[in-house]
């Protein structure tokens, strides 16, 4: 089925009627099918192909979206966004704050514990390392909002730069690697090809068949599914398992070009002793026109999905 999307949106030049979309069979050309827009009145206006008009309608709203107002805009609401942060800032940092002394202070019970024989060792095990993880994430949000603490304000040329940022495929990939190597500093990170001799542990990246389908004019949405294995030195299930968990956590956020991008898509599997977890990262872009020499980087227009 057909949509028209601009049917009673369109407003014909001649005579003010609405306009509205029209299917044309051409049975001498062996069915083929055409797309028009055209006057309901039938005033004489001629009838304009669905894909010039829509093209057109959109590019328009891009010109709009991006110009110079909306810039102006976009930067305005950022620094009254900021402002209005900086104002709870104070209670976001403290609440941080005593939730690592809580889980601090749960380690230590639990790591007594341990020492002494009481309870179920595995399940104190358990428990210690996922609050450690918790703490050293709570630890890292810590330390982002004590550095924006530390800025005042931010600066129209700050904020351009980051509305200007083109986006590539490496800077996804090293984004990941990123994540990775802030989540497990100790592990090697390898994204070429597997050589003979390889000593674990070691992560090994990989980008699959990235994607870039065309939506709507010059909006595409951009694909980035990986693959992360984790050799081992121990290569038991409960290594893998807790490994994956781990994975999951570090990986569900990671920050490409200044913006957030939020993991989907996640699921493991155990192949010859090797984890492989899979990730995806996916977003909105904004292609320039392609009268514009820079064509082969993308604006990133929507972070989170």
């Amino acid at each position: 089925m057909t949509v028209y999307i601009l049917s009673g949106k369109v407003v014909c030049g001649d005579c003010g009627s609405l306009c509205a979309g029209l299917t044309y069979t051409n049975r001498a050309g062996k069915g083929r099918r055409y797309f028009y827009y055209r006057c309901q009145k039938k005033c004489g206006n001629r009838q304009i192909p669905k894909a010039d008009l829509e093209q057109a309608v959109i590019d328009r709203i891009a010109d709009q979206v991006f110009s110079d107002e909306a810039t102006q805009r976009i930067v305005k609401r950022v620094q009254e966004m900021y402002a209005e942060w900086r104002k709870t800032s104070g209670s976001q940092r403290e609440v941080i704050e005593q939730e690592i002394r809580d889980l601090e202070r749960k380690i230590d019970n639990w790591l007594e514990a341990l020492g002494e024989g009481i309870g179920n060792r595995q399940a104190l095990i358990e428990k210690v390392n996922a609050a450690t993880d918790k703490k050293e994430y709570l630890e890292r949000e810590l330390l982002k909002i004590q550095a924006m603490e530390h800025v005042p304000q931010i600066s129209e040329q700050e904020i351009m730069k980051v509305m200007n940022k083109k986006v590539t495929i490496n800077d996804v990939r090293n984004a990941v690697n990123a994540a990775l190597d802030t989540a497990f500093p100790g592990i090697p990170i390898l994204d070429e090809e597997i050589k003979q001799g390889l000593t674990p542990p070691c992560f090994f990246v990989r980008l699959l068949e990235p994607e870039h389908t065309q939506e709507l004019g010059r909006r595409f949405f951009r694909y980035h599914p990986f693959v992360v294995r984790y050799f081992a030195q121990d290569r038991s299930n409960a290594v893998m398992y807790d490994m994956a968990e781990k994975l999951t956590t570090a990986l569900q956020q990671i920050e490409v070009a200044g913006r957030p991008v939020r993991g989907t898509g996640m699921r493991f599997e155990i192949i010859d002793e090797v984890l492989h977890f899979f990730v995806e990262y996916n977003f909105h872009v904004w292609a320039p026109r392609l009268d514009d020499p820079k064509m082969r980087t993308l604006d990133v227009q929507e972070g989170l999905k």
